[in-house]
């Protein structure tokens, strides 16, 4: 299996709210001082670096006429700051599922040894990654291709086919990829792409991007290496009346005939509902219909003929779905125990919506990134 390596700072953690909550509450401390929250977090770059620590904390000694040396200040600041590192539970659970289809997840991180493990201890990692590299521990910082060796060789598995997810174009984005690594792009601030290359696949969340690269891992993983490739899919749009799609759609709708005859007659009055069919060779495979509500495309129901499933031809009319609508779109749908997995597989959050029926968990599920996964 290979490996899913993430990044600690602005990528799977927003630092620069870290940054925020502790000059808050270092202003709080000195009221006499005006302004000093917003200096604080000014001058904890330096251009559009983060500053060195060093010279971070000499002058905010200076400024506040601390007694205490840089070198004491540094010692403390590990567990001061580190402290405000926060996983959101989007990305936690992204990590957990990723973990649970047997991907093995380490963070990739440069910085000081005793300031990351602080952040580290503070998200909880050990019980969300199977281990972590810091740049100071092993002596080579991204974006040398040997500290993504050292990651895959951590945990004991292939370099092949790993994937590494980031905010920094250089060290992160394009290190992993000048080492062979399938890469994302977590852009929580809009930046710009300033990179020679097209970008990778962006998001502006970890969470999406976990679940992007852990499902193109664990599809590759699947992918008999007998069969090669999958035979072209071609997603167009679809009318209710062609050959085959009726019945298809009735897979989706389940709960008998009288229920699908009801559904199929709605996607025939109704111009709002959108119907797509995946064909192979002509051959009619996969069925999706949608609709455009507010802000949301609403993924009514999804089928595969039974012969095509687990093939990414599911993943696929999701893609199309996504590529017919406005960019700022989000892909959302309602499903239940059965079909929430395919689901996540595909980017998508779940929320549980408790029994809406006796005995049936019912779940609310969508999507954040403005892309999801292809199959590679």
């Amino acid at each position: 299996m290979a490996v899913l390596m993430v990044d600690l700072d602005d990528t799977l953690v927003d630092r620069s709210q870290a940054m925020r909550e502790w000059a808050a509450q270092t202003a709080k401390h000195h009221p006499e001082d005006a302004g000093l929250e917003e200096w604080l977090a000014e001058w904890d770059f330096d251009r559009d670096a983060v500053r060195d620590r060093w010279d971070f904390l000499n002058g905010v000694r200076t400024r506040l006429r601390m007694t205490e040396s840089v070198d004491e200040l540094l010692l403390r600041w590990p567990s001061e700051f580190g402290g405000h590192y926060r996983l959101d539970d989007a990305t936690r659970t992204a990590l957990r599922s990723a973990r649970r289809r047997g991907i093995p997840v380490v963070i990739v991180t440069n910085g000081v040894t005793a300031h990351q493990e602080a952040k580290l201890d503070a998200i909880g990692a050990r019980d969300v990654v199977d281990g972590w590299v810091i740049s100071e521990q092993v002596g080579v910082r991204k974006p040398d291709p040997r500290i993504f060796e050292l990651a895959a060789e951590l945990v004991g598995q292939t370099f092949d086919g790993s994937w590494m997810l980031g905010d920094n174009p250089t060290a992160d984005i394009g290190g992993a990829a000048n080492a062979g690594l399938k890469t994302a792009w977590v852009n929580r601030y809009h930046r710009t792409w300033m990179g020679d290359e097209d970008p990778p696949p962006t998001f502006e969340h970890p969470a999406p991007a976990i679940d992007y690269a852990a499902s193109a891992m664990s599809a590759n993983a699947a992918s008999p290496a007998s069969e090669g490739a999958i035979p072209p899919v071609q997603v167009s749009p679809a009318d209710i009346d062609d050959e085959g799609v009726p019945e298809l759609l009735a897979v989706a709708v389940g709960g008998g005939r009288d229920r699908a005859d009801r559904i199929v007659e709605q996607y025939r009055r109704d111009p709002g509902l959108v119907l797509l069919r995946a064909s192979i060779g002509g051959a009619l495979v996969g069925v999706v219909g949608y609709t455009v509500k507010d802000s949301d495309a609403v993924v009514l129901h999804i089928a595969t003929r039974e012969d095509s499933r687990r093939s990414g031809i599911g993943r696929q009319m999701l893609q199309a779905v996504r590529e017919a609508i406005p960019h700022r779109f989000r892909l959302v749908a309602e499903t239940d125990s059965d079909a929430v997995g395919f689901y996540i597989a595909n980017g998508f959050l779940a929320e549980s919506l408790g029994e809406k029926y006796p005995g049936v968990e019912r779940f609310h599920v969508h999507t954040l990134a403005s892309r999801l996964p292809t199959r590679n």
